[in-house]
């Protein structure tokens, strides 16, 4: 879910909170988290940094798509600001740090169906966007065609 605000109480309850970042092929991206994991109490804000780094000789774009597991612990998923929510474009071999906001909302410790959750897995995925010129795997693909018999 997207926030404007977090004007929750930090309760007492926390879940570690799982980050996975993942390139999709084509893109020539290196993405990391700064932290593989952290605890994060329910009404908390956080803050957690991911590095992009373009490992092309060329101007690339992308876009993230997350998702939250397990899909129960979703609704209570709060971002407040996300380098998901915009097109990314790197020039060739630029890094960048971008942030995700976020909270867990407090509700989640009252609902009796996530009291069994200790974990939640927090999971980004950078695709090529249009923007790009080629994604480097098309690029290859069209360069190793021979070319055609006049």
């Amino acid at each position: 879910l997207i926030a404007q605000t977090n004007d929750k109480k930090v309760g007492s309850k926390a879940f570690l909170v799982q980050f996975d970042s993942n390139v999709a092929a084509g893109l020539p991206w290196r993405f990391t988290p700064e932290m593989p994991k952290m605890e994060v109490r329910v009404g908390e804000t956080v803050t957690v940094l991911y590095r992009i780094t373009n490992l092309s000789d060329r101007e690339t774009s992308g876009m993230a798509t997350y998702n939250v597991q397990p899909e129960l612990i979703a609704p209570y998923f709060n971002k407040l600001q996300c380098f998901c929510f915009n097109e990314m474009v790197l020039k060739p071999h630029e890094s960048i740090e971008v942030p995700v906001v976020f909270f867990i909302d407090p509700e989640a410790a009252a609902n009796r169906d996530l009291e069994k959750i200790a974990a939640i897995s927090l999971s980004y995925t950078f695709f090529a966007s249009k923007r790009s010129e080629k994604p480097l795997a098309e690029a290859k693909d069209i360069v190793a065609q021979p070319a055609p018999k006049l």
